[in-house]
């Protein structure tokens, strides 16, 4: 492969994930059947950054793994990134509290809240320490992928 073809795999291996998660939630959005559950939990937060950005985070560092493989150039970003997923996945999963009022009129959305002011906290920055461990460990595979092979000499 060209120098420009490796540089072309490295740069949309995040984008394609994310390309890939919007159509994986999209195809789960249109096989759920329950509408009316639908329809009063779907601008909660569990919906949108439980499921959402955790399937993003997850597509996403499972591709950008399958790119540097593809090279050979794994390095501990890459890594790091799994570790992060886990820790996020797994602060996705405790369970989250109700709000301390519960609203009694139709239409109002039912809030939930971390049980410990540590969960929210934990949850966001592994998000984003997850996507930039992997986006340095994208761009760290791109470049030692084009030194090796401008050493090599093709």
């Amino acid at each position: 492969m060209t120098r420009l073809g490796v540089i072309a795999v490295h740069l949309g291996a995040l984008p394609a994930g994310v390309v890939l998660a919007i159509l994986m939630a999209t195809a789960f959005h249109a096989a759920d059947t329950r509408a009316e559950v639908e329809l009063e939990l779907h601008d909660t937060f569990i919906v949108v950054a439980h499921s959402h950005a955790t399937l993003l985070l997850g597509v996403c560092v499972a591709l950008g793994t399958l790119v540097v493989r593809r090279y050979g150039t794994m390095n501990w970003l890459i890594v790091a990134s799994w570790v992060i997923f886990g820790v996020h996945l797994l602060s996705a999963l405790l369970p989250w509290r109700p709000a301390a009022t519960t609203p009694t009129e139709p239409g109002v959305f039912h809030a939930l809240l971390p049980p410990h002011l540590w969960h929210g906290y934990v949850y966001v920055h592994s998000a984003f320490t997850g996507f930039l461990a992997l986006t340095s460990g994208v761009w760290t595979s791109m470049l030692r992928t084009l030194h090796a092979r401008t050493a090599v000499g093709t």
